[in-house]
């Protein structure tokens, strides 16, 4: 044990501090860690770090990529002259994100139609200064190496592939060469950039000038590309095994070197896909211990850098230790199973509503004024049928033949075999801790507002705003025409009857429960037909006509209270109401 001497004095030469760029005072750094600032070239020498897009105004320029039109969006750009060519509006956008390494954080896109031409003149209709600032123009589309500006913890570097806007909270190195962004991104998830770090940028937040003077080494052995790319294979296959990445292809229990085999049951097949990611996610955590020791190696500061990284932050999704860091063991695969169980659930209402397929990967319908016949052209003999009119009634009473539960068994039939439905149902249940019905009526909405950021694309008409609601259905937001609402009213009014007739069988029993759901049912149809006059007739005589391209946020407050009320969205109201720039803006009843 090292003894610390209270009048101990450390005596370095200022000399030392001068190799560091800025020359901060950092007595902690080794003597091989001080000399690579001398032995090699500054990374910004090698790749300059750019700074991208100001909008000006996110709320009218950047969207979630989910919220427009599929055929809308222009993914793969290689150049900006190519985005003018293609004459979509949308491109993705890296907005930087949450800590990950190698691949992800690819969440939305950007108008960049014409080549920006909104954004450029945005403030400058009246003569005014453009309100944007579009910065390093000629760097867009092209592949990069990004970081996030602002953390809240560890810097994590990816690789952005050619097609992307980059804005001014993301830095990115560009690179021509696929081996030199393989070495700048071995280079800056490494342990030995973390130490230099540390001492350039002692903050959380570090901006492109400090990363650019990072000491980069060409220096043998060089950093492996081989194992580079594979964590980069390795981080994308696991940011596209869920549904919020556009490259997202089924689920991954349908994925046969993944999930389900032959005959496996549905908890089966998440014990085996919980067994591959855990072999994923190690193979991944020893590509990194790789990395660092490559890197380390190359600048000779094998001594001075740890090397191992614990499971807790290899930064798959699919990796039950860093998704659940705070977990025992048994915890972290409970956890596991019920968020791939949700999963499964979300898949299969995107299959009821067309927007995925069984039989197809991809998405299907994601584009506004898609019809079955769409979907019927690229898929002409489905083994699970879509919802021809767009809505599914969710409620807690069963009166509906096609309901959302009457639909999910029939997905389970098909998606895992008829033999297995009661096994399959009851580990379900037993995972969700409640029945499929309560979990559609209570927690199906939540999950998948949570899941996508707020802004949904099944939206739940409820009779009440709250998740109290006797009725609720579902709509898919990219088949929404003026007369959806017309089809929920007239679902409202079948519920409405039938809820009467339970109620009036009930009225003869004698029984003290059956008295006590009489009531029940009786205060549900009150409160039924007082949505249907106050609020759903009304929006349905509108016949609302939407854009896609106003977004989600829009588009939901304009429906009132036909809708379940999400706080995050219900708070921007006042906001809102003052836009002008959609095609339907948002108008106060």
């Amino acid at each position: 044990m090292m003894t610390i001497m209270p009048n101990a004095l450390f005596h370095v030469s200022a000399q030392e501090f001068t190799q560091i760029p800025g020359s901060p005072i950092v007595y902690w750094l080794s003597r091989p860690m001080l000399d690579t600032f001398a032995k090699n070239k500054a990374l910004k020498e090698i790749a300059e770090p750019k700074v991208g897009l100001q909008t000006g105004d996110n709320g009218r320029f950047v969207r979630e990529w989910w919220e427009p039109s599929n055929g809308r969006t222009g993914f793969d750009c290689d150049s900006r002259e190519e985005s003018i060519e293609r004459r979509t509006k949308w491109f993705p956008y890296n907005k930087g994100g949450e800590y990950r390494k190698w691949y992800g954080n690819q969440e939305f896109v950007v108008n960049w139609e014409n080549d920006g031409e909104g954004i450029r003149s945005f403030g400058t209709e009246d003569g005014g200064h453009s309100k944007s600032r579009p910065q390093n123009l000629n760097a867009y589309f092209l592949p990069s190496v990004s970081w996030s500006l602002i953390s809240s913890g560890e810097l994590s570097f990816r690789m952005f592939p050619l097609g992307f806007v980059f804005d001014h909270a993301s830095g990115s190195f560009l690179f021509s060469e696929a081996s030199t962004g393989y070495n700048i991104c071995g280079i800056l998830n490494s342990s030995f950039a973390r130490g230099i770090l540390q001492a350039i940028a002692p903050t959380l937040n570090a901006n492109v000038g400090q990363i650019g003077q990072i000491p980069f080494t060409l220096a043998q052995p060089k950093i492996s590309d081989e194992n580079i790319a594979a964590l980069t294979r390795i981080s994308k296959s696991d940011w596209d095994s869920f549904e919020i990445s556009w490259d997202f292809q089924r689920f991954a229990l349908f994925e046969p070197d993944q999930g389900m085999q032959a005959g496996d049951s549905l908890e089966d097949a998440v014990m085996h896909l919980r067994e591959y990611w855990n072999c994923v996610s190690e193979e991944q955590r020893q590509r990194e211990i790789r990395n660092n020791e490559l890197v380390a190696d190359a600048y000779g500061v094998r001594d001075d850098v740890p090397c191992d990284v614990p499971l807790e932050r290899v930064s798959l999704k699919r990796n039950v230790a860093f998704a659940y860091p705070k977990d025992t063991p048994e915890g972290r695969n409970k956890k596991f199973a019920q968020d791939v169980v949700k999963e499964l659930i979300s898949y299969a209402v995107g299959c009821m509503f067309g927007r995925y397929s069984l039989d197809k990967p991809g998405l299907i319908l994601a584009s506004q004024g898609e019809t079955l016949d769409d979907y019927h052209a690229q898929i002409p003999n489905p083994s699970f049928e879509p919802d021809a009119d767009n809505v599914i009634p969710v409620t807690e009473t069963d009166c509906f033949e096609d309901d959302i539960v009457a639909r999910f068994r029939r997905f389970l039939e098909v998606a895992f075999g008829k033999e297995n439905l009661a096994a399959n149902i009851a580990y379900i249940e037993q995972v969700l801790g409640k029945s499929i019905r309560k979990y559609f009526v209570n927690d199906f909405y939540n999950d998948h507002v949570k899941m996508y950021s707020n802004r949904p694309i099944y939206w739940q008409y409820s009779s009440q705003t709250n998740n109290k609601g006797s009725f609720k259905a579902l709509v898919y937001l990219h088949r929404y025409t003026p007369k959806t609402t017309n089809v929920v009213l007239n679902y409202l009014r079948d519920y409405t009857g039938k809820i009467a007739d339970i109620a009036d069988g009930l009225e003869r029993s004698d029984r003290t429960a059956d008295q006590k759901q009489t009531a029940k049912l009786r205060k549900a149809i009150l409160e039924c037909k007082d949505y249907e006059d106050q609020t759903l007739y009304p929006l349905a005589t509108r016949n609302l006509e939407m854009d896609l391209d106003d977004g989600v946020l829009v588009n939901y407050l304009r429906m009132g209270k036909a809708l379940r009320a999400i706080p995050s969205i219900e708070r921007k109201r006042k906001e809102v109401s003052t836009w002008t720039w959609p095609v339907h803006p948002l108008k106060e009843e």
